[in-house]
């Protein structure tokens, strides 16, 4: 990689993606911070989205950059203590995050449960929300974007299938976004043909850290790239605004 201020001439301003947030199935892994700030920075020469997470061992004061062009979002999950939500989202702010992934894990609400109640939530777990419903809900409570995660158990044709329904809503036409684990080139290049503007990656730029460090990363990006449809064009998302 150049290691001269003008790092960021290789970015693709175009490319639909977006790293993180990084999962937890790696938690050993990531446990070390130098992943973080190595991922932020690629990320951060391609232009796109790093996405920091609340569960990550890295403070977010830490990944403060003073270039107020690079485009940083913050996970959080909900907290019964509104206090703590809310000084988390003000941190964000003054670490110059440009907005807030909200992610709603259905595993959340069982932690507490016991007994017969914790088998039957164990098993309800497996089974996937009801889009719609969720969809209009978030659209009362007058949401920017939805980015919809792919289940380990749901065939990415039923993922697609979820995707283009939720963006027949008028307002989501642009605002709907994929997210998962690892999407393969092949998934997110027909991602994109259906008009997906944002694909999140998180274990493809884990494993290319693993492999190359930086420039592992960046291979991944490339990857993904050279799979792209011809032809196709990013359009800025709200998040940008």
């Amino acid at each position: 990689m150049d290691s001269t201020n003008d790092q960021r001439a290789i970015s693709t301003n175009d490319l639909p993606l977006a790293i993180g947030p990084l999962s937890i199935f790696k938690a050993a892994f990531q446990r070390h911070s130098a992943v973080y700030h190595i991922i932020a920075d690629v990320a951060k020469r391609y232009g796109i989205p790093y996405v920091h997470t609340s569960r990550s061992s890295v403070a977010m004061e830490t990944l403060i950059d003073p270039d107020r062009s690079v485009v940083r979002w913050l996970e959080l999950f909900p907290f019964e203590d509104a206090r703590t939500l809310r000084s988390l989202v003000r941190r964000a702010e003054k670490c110059h995050f440009r907005a807030i992934v909200l992610t709603l894990d259905e595993n959340a609400q069982h932690i507490n449960s016991s007994g017969e109640d914790a088998k039957s939530a164990q098993e309800e777990s497996f089974l996937q929300p009801d889009f719609e419903d969720l969809t209009e809900d978030f659209i009362r409570a007058g949401v920017t974007a939805i980015i919809l995660n792919i289940g380990p158990y749901t065939p990415f044709e039923e993922f697609v299938t979820q995707l283009t329904r939720i963006r027949m809503y008028p307002r989501m036409q642009d605002s709907v976004y994929a997210g998962g684990s690892c999407f393969t080139e092949e998934e997110v290049a027909e991602l994109v043909r259906k008009g997906i503007k944002r694909i999140f990656i998180d274990l493809p730029a884990l494993f290319g850290l693993i492999i190359d460090g930086a420039n592992g990363v960046s291979n991944v990006l490339e990857i993904y790239k050279r799979k792209l449809p011809e032809g196709y064009r990013f359009c800025e998302d709200l998040a940008y605004q």
